[in-house]
């Protein structure tokens, strides 16, 4: 096992203080691949001893998966006078890994790298957590907008977006009815008062359920069992509309079919 001397001598006892007081890890490495120094925030992130981490090269800590990026980055340090920037995973003594994020720049008379480190495995975390949140989202949007007319308004009703599937049922395209209302399908089937009260319940930031007659740019009807939903603001008033609409026309025209059936029947 290999020691390697980490302490400043008496001429540099100064500026150990720095290194003692600084929240990121610091460190002075030898072009061998040992540390030379440590800060005492290497222990409080990684749970290691400052010894057992001079002990032994640093490329042992690193993650597998970034040692090789790693060598590349130290060799480049090595042959460099700016600052090479750089991120690894740094193995902890309970066997987890710490993301870290590197600054680093050599002195190569004393053949001796300099580098400051900051863990970064909470952003690390939220961004991979935040990714697959986005697949996951990607995922839900591609299979609602498979089987669901989806369509945003703001708080006027003025549309603001359409999925491809509302504008193929609607025959309208996505040009033609953005900025419009809805009023541009309106069938005229249903009352005043049947949009007063879907109005008024969304406005009042509630759900409103129901099904709706409507009409296609070619004159013909459709009827969608609808769900619109209001996205509230802070103030907790409603700042736009989100409606998802399912197609149930021809389960509507076999629903007509059998009641003009029945009452065929009836006479």
């Amino acid at each position: 096992m290999k020691l390697v001397k980490y302490e400043f001598n008496k001429s540099e006892e100064k500026y150990s203080r720095f290194f003692s007081i600084s929240l990121d890890l610091l460190c002075i490495a030898n072009f061998d691949g040992y540390f030379k120094y440590l800060n005492p925030v290497w222990t409080k992130i990684l749970g290691w001893s400052i010894p057992e981490l001079v002990a032994q090269p640093f490329i042992e800590f690193v993650h597998p998966e970034d040692r090789e990026s790693t060598i590349v980055a130290a060799e480049k340090i090595a042959q460099s006078v700016d600052a090479v920037s750089f991120e690894n995973r740094y193995l902890c003594q309970d066997g987890s890994y710490k993301w870290l994020s590197w600054n680093a720049t050599s002195f190569s008379e004393e053949k001796l790298i300099y580098a400051v480190a900051r863990d970064i495995t909470l952003n690390k975390e939220n961004e991979i957590a935040l990714q697959k949140s986005i697949k996951e989202l990607e995922a839900f949007k591609f299979a609602l907008n498979a089987h669901s007319l989806v369509a945003i308004t703001d708080k006027s009703g003025k549309i603001t977006y359409v999925n491809d599937l509302f504008c193929e049922v609607s025959k309208y395209s996505s040009e033609e009815l953005l900025g419009q209302d809805h009023r541009i399908i309106n069938s005229g089937h249903h009352t005043k008062e049947f949009f007063a009260n879907l109005w008024k319940t969304i406005a009042q930031g509630k759900i409103w359920k129901g099904e709706i007659q409507n009409k296609a740019k070619d004159g013909t009807f459709y009827w969608v069992d609808t769900l619109i939903a209001p996205m509230l603001g802070q103030d907790g008033k409603p700042y736009q509309y989100v409606s998802i609409r399912t197609d149930i026309t021809q389960r509507k025209l076999s629903e007509l079919a059998l009641l003009e059936r029945y009452r065929a029947c009836q006479f």
